[in-house]
């Protein structure tokens, strides 16, 4: 689904200088069918410059590769995703270019964040991004604690930033992305499409996702267990928060919610809202 994104919004309200994501430019006279059959959402619902939704590439097994926010731009389309992405997200597209009047270019600007204000009655939602904003301008705790409150209503959002831990591992079901709405049951064949719809249709999917944290630093990739055994796995560790992450655990009924869960590291996890999570 496609919904009137806020990356535009011009707005000067405690501007935060996001620069642990990036812009991707995928622009040409193919640039909107090429996303439409690689991506597992709906390019096609993009209609207006400023729209947007959460979308990815998946392996042909149907494991989430990466995970970016798509914003239909002037001139093509615009990918927001981590910079330590930016490379291998690149390379992942440029695979299935062959003969289509496609590039994929790096944006030179820096998305930035900002906050509803007062007398932002009209803004929906408690922040925006802007990307074609003139650099932010503040001194570095200003930054840093910016940084993490940004990073922390990510998690409570549950938007996950992939990494190399967590790449090809969890189908979108796993990772909780119907929450995002970030992948079509309805548009054409893409890459992992048969595995997407087939765990939504046919009721296949046994883990689930929740938010967890410890007093620790935590690890993306790193085993969960549960009484010595190996049940689950951590993935989108804060960039900000390292104590804050996401895991995939099985789906065991309301019971799970009093599991005692801890690292293979050794580490406390709290559930944080298993009750809440979307089932995988």
């Amino acid at each position: 689904m496609a919904s009137k994104t806020e990356a535009y919004a011009d707005r000067a309200t405690n501007p935060i200088a996001l620069d642990h994501l990036c812009i991707e430019r995928i622009v040409g006279a193919d640039a909107l069918g090429f996303m439409q059959r690689q991506s597992m959402n709906d390019v096609n619902a993009l209609q207006r410059t400023g729209d947007a939704q959460w979308s990815g590439l998946l392996s042909a097994k149907g494991r989430v590769l990466h995970l970016f926010r798509l914003v239909r731009g002037e001139n093509g389309l615009l990918a927001i995703l981590p910079r330590r992405e930016r490379e291998v997200f690149r390379d992942e597209l440029l695979k299935f270019r062959l003969r289509s009047k496609v590039e994929i270019e790096s944006d030179a600007r820096c998305p930035q964040g900002l906050w509803r204000g007062p007398g932002d009655s009209d803004w929906a939602g408690a922040r925006a991004l802007r990307l074609s904003a003139p650099a932010v301008e503040t001194d570095d705790a200003a930054q840093q604690a910016g940084l993490v409150r940004w990073c922390i209503e990510d998690w409570a959002s549950h938007i996950i930033w992939m990494d190399d831990a967590s790449r090809d591992r969890f189908t979108p079901q796993m990772m909780g992305l119907q929450r995002l709405q970030a992948f079509s049951l309805k548009k054409g064949c893409y890459p992992g499409q048969e595995v997407v719809a087939r765990t939504h249709y046919l009721g296949k999917g046994k883990r689930r996702l929740i938010r967890v944290e410890s007093d620790a630093p935590l690890r993306s990739g790193e085993d969960v267990e549960c009484a010595g055994n190996t049940i689950g796995t951590l993935l989108g560790v804060l960039d900000f928060d390292r104590r804050k992450a996401f895991a995939v655990i099985p789906e065991t009924g309301d019971g799970a919610a009093s599991l005692t869960l801890q690292t293979h590291a050794g580490a406390t996890l709290r559930m944080v809202d298993f009750a809440s999570a979307p089932q995988a």
